[in-house]
C-alpha cells in the first residue's frame, strides 16, 4: 500500500518574510468509501481582509472530480479551470477585502472514489500547475505571499454492503435482503446463490462476499435469530352460576388485543362463549390463543315411576326429566350401581325398594330417591290331583281375596269361589285367577288327570330359551302341523294373556317369549293348546340366560 500525502496548508508571507497574519485553506484528514461520492470541503482560517487568491488542488488517479461547490461570497471574481487530476482555482475579490469566520467552507468537493479498504490516496494543494499566492490588505497596505504546506492523508474504507445490521425475524415469517454497494459488481453468499439477493426464514449466520469494478474484495456477515414466541395460556373451562373466570397473561408483553375488544394483560369472564387473545411481544411478533368457556347451571334429575305400585313379578319404568345432566348413576337400595348413563331403566323389585339417582356436571351433583312399592301376596289353584274316569274332584284355590275359574271345556260351578266340584272326562288343567291386595292378579293351575291320553301325537313343551342360539328358541310343537284347526293362549302366572293364535303353526308365526313385541321376564308362564276340541294345558318356562 502506498502512502500518499496531501498538502492542504496555505500561508501568507510578505516578499521580506512572513507577515503576522496567515490564511489557511485546509483539506482534513478524510477515510472514503469505496464506489461512493465523497465531499471533502475546503475550510479558510484567519481568513480577514483578502482581496485575492491563487492556488491548484491536485489528487491521484483513484479519485475523479464531480463537482466543486464555492461559497457565494466568491461567486463574483472566481475563475476556475478544472482538469483530469487538479483544479486551478483564482479569485479577485472587492477593494477593502473579504473577511470569514474561521473554520467556514470555501468549497466542498465531490469526488468519484475507486479503491480498496486500507489504501490512501492523495488530495491537496500543490504548486505544480500555478503559483501559489494570497493578497491581503493590511493597514491600507497590500501583502502578497506564496502559501506554506503541511501534509493530509485519505484512505478508503470498506462500503456498507448490507442494507442494515444484525437483525431478528418472527417464527413463520421471512427476511429478504438485497445487498449492495455502488462500486461493487459481484456478490456470493454462502448459504447460496450468487446473486445480490436472498431470503432468509431460519436462524443463522449468513457471510456475504462481494467484488468492486477495481477487484477490491469486501466481506461482511448477518447474524439473524428467530423468535419462536407462542402462546399457550388459556385453557377450555366450564362457568358455574354465578361464577365468573378470569383469563391472566404475563403482563411483559407489549400488546394484547382480547375477542371482547378489551387491551389489558388480564380480563373477567361472566358468560360462555369463545374467548381469544392476539398478543405482540418486546420483538413485534405476535401469537394467539384461545378458550372456550361453557356456561352450564347446577345439574337437576327428576325420577318417574310408570307404574309406581307393582304387583308380584310386574315391572316399571323408571324415567329421569334432566336438565344441565352431563351423567346418571342409577343405585339401588343397598347403594349398588345398576345402571349408568341411563335416562330410562326398566326394573323389576323382589321387594319395596327405594332407587337412588345421581346426576352430575362440571359444577357439582344432585341425587334424588324414588319409592316403589312392591304388593306381595301367596295365591295359588292347589294341588295337582288324579280321579278315576267319570269321578268328581273338589278344587281348593288359596291366597286371595277373590276367585274367578277360567271357563273352558269343562264347566266350573260356581266359577267365584276357591273350591268348586268339577267333573273332567278327560286330564284336565283347571286355571283360576287369584284377585289379592291391591288388585293384583295370581294366575295358576291346578291338573287333574283322567286316565285318557287324547292327543298321544303331540307332546306338550314345557321349556323355551329364546337367547338365539337357534336352539328352543321358540315355541314348537312336534307334528301340530297336521292339526290345523287349533287354538293356543299363553298367559303369565297372573293370569294376564301375552299371546293367543288360531290355526298354531300353520304359518310362519312362532312364539318367541314376547308380548307386544317386547321380550318378557324369565319366569313361569302357563298356555292352553287345543286340538279339534282336545287340550293340553301346561306350564312353560322361559329362559334365556
Amino acid at each position: 500500500m502506498q502512502r500518499i500525502i496531501i498538502l492542504f496548508l496555505l500561508g501568507i508571507s510578505s516578499i521580506g518574510g512572513v507577515i503576522g497574519q496567515e490564511v489557511r485553506f485546509e483539506l482534513r484528514d478524510t477515510l472514503l468509501v469505496s464506489g461512493a461520492p465523497t465531499v471533502i470541503p475546503v475550510e479558510v482560517y484567519n481568513f480577514e481582509s483578502v482581496v485575492s487568491f491563487q492556488f491548484s488542488i491536485g489528487w491521484d488517479s483513484t479519485l475523479t472530480l464531480q463537482d466543486a461547490q464555492f461559497d457565494l461570497a466568491f461567486e463574483s471574481g472566481l475563475v476556475i479551470n478544472t482538469f483530469d487530476h487538479h483544479i486551478n482555482i483564482s479569485w479577485l475579490g472587492p477593494f477593502g477585502g473579504l473577511s470569514l469566520p474561521d473554520g467556514a467552507t470555501f468549497a466542498n468537493l465531490l469526488f468519484d472514489t475507486r479503491g480498496c479498504p486500507g489504501d490512501s490516496a492523495s488530495v491537496g494543494l500543490t504548486q505544480e500547475f500555478i503559483p501559489w499566492e494570497v493578497g491581503v490588505v493590511d493597514d491600507g497596505n497590500l501583502s502578497l505571499g506564496p502559501p506554506d504546506t503541511l501534509p493530509n492523508l485519505t484512505t478508503w474504507r470498506a462500503p456498507q454492503i448490507l442494507p442494515f445490521q444484525d437483525t431478528l425475524i418472527c417464527e413463520g415469517n421471512s427476511l429478504f435482503v438485497t445487498a449492495g454497494c455502488d462500486d461493487c459488481v459481484e456478490f456470493a453468499w454462502e448459504a447460496g446463490g450468487d446473486g445480490a439477493s436472498i431470503e432468509i426464514d431460519t436462524a443463522g449466520i449468513f457471510p456475504l462476499t462481494a467484488i468492486s469494478e477495481n477487484d477490491c474484495l469486501f466481506q461482511d456477515s448477518l447474524v439473524v435469530d428467530v423468535d419462536t414466541f407462542q402462546l399457550e395460556v388459556l385453557r377450555d373451562t366450564i362457568l358455574c352460576p354465578e361464577d365468573s373466570i378470569q383469563f391472566v397473561l404475563p403482563d411483559t408483553l407489549s400488546a394484547y388485543t382480547w375477542s371482547t375488544g378489551e387491551t389489558a394483560a388480564s380480563i373477567t369472564a361472566f358468560s360462555g362463549g369463545l374467548y381469544s387473545v392476539t398478543v405482540t411481544n418486546i420483538n413485534g411478533c405476535n401469537a394467539t390463543d384461545e378458550a372456550a368457556i361453557d356456561a352450564e347451571n347446577l345439574p337437576m334429575g327428576i325420577p318417574f315411576a310408570d307404574p309406581p305400585t307393582l304387583c308380584p313379578g310386574d315391572s316399571t319404568l323408571l324415567t329421569l326429566d334432566t336438565a344441565s345432566v352431563e351423567t346418571v348413576q342409577w343405585l339401588d337400595a343397598n347403594g349398588r350401581l345398576i345402571a349408568f348413563d341411563s335416562i330410562a331403566i326398566r326394573v323389576s323389585p323382589d321387594s319395596t325398594q327405594a332407587y337412588s339417582v345421581i346426576s352430575t356436571n362440571g359444577c357439582g351433583a344432585d341425587t334424588a330417591v324414588i319409592d316403589i312399592e312392591l304388593i306381595v301376596f301367596e295365591g295359588n289353584a292347589g294341588q295337582d290331583t288324579c280321579i278315576a274316569e267319570g269321578a268328581s274332584v273338589e278344587l281348593n284355590a288359596t291366597g286371595g281375596d277373590s276367585y274367578r275359574w277360567i271357563e273352558r271345556e269343562y264347566p266350573v260351578t260356581p266359577a267365584n269361589i276357591p273350591n268348586p266340584v268339577v267333573q273332567p272326562a278327560d286330564s284336565s288343567w283347571f286355571v283360576v285367577e287369584i284377585t289379592g291386595e291391591g288388585g293384583c292378579v295370581i294366575v295358576d293351575s291346578v291338573f287333574v288327570e283322567v286316565a285318557t291320553n287324547p292327543l298321544a301325537t303331540i307332546r306338550p313343551i314345557n321349556l323355551i330359551t329364546p337367547n338365539g342360539d337357534g336352539m328352543n328358541d321358540q315355541l314348537f310343537f312336534p307334528n301340530l302341523m297336521k292339526f290345523p284347526d287349533n287354538e293356543l293362549t299363553v298367559w303369565s302366572r297372573w293370569g294376564q294373556p301375552v299371546y293367543q293364535k288360531s290355526g298354531y303353526q300353520q304359518d310362519d308365526e312362532l312364539w318367541e317369549g314376547t308380548h307386544n313385541g317386547q321380550p318378557l321376564p324369565d319366569g313361569e308362564y302357563f298356555y292352553l293348546l287345543e286340538v279339534n276340541g282336545e287340550r293340553i294345558q301346561q306350564t312353560l318356562s322361559i329362559i334365556r340366560e
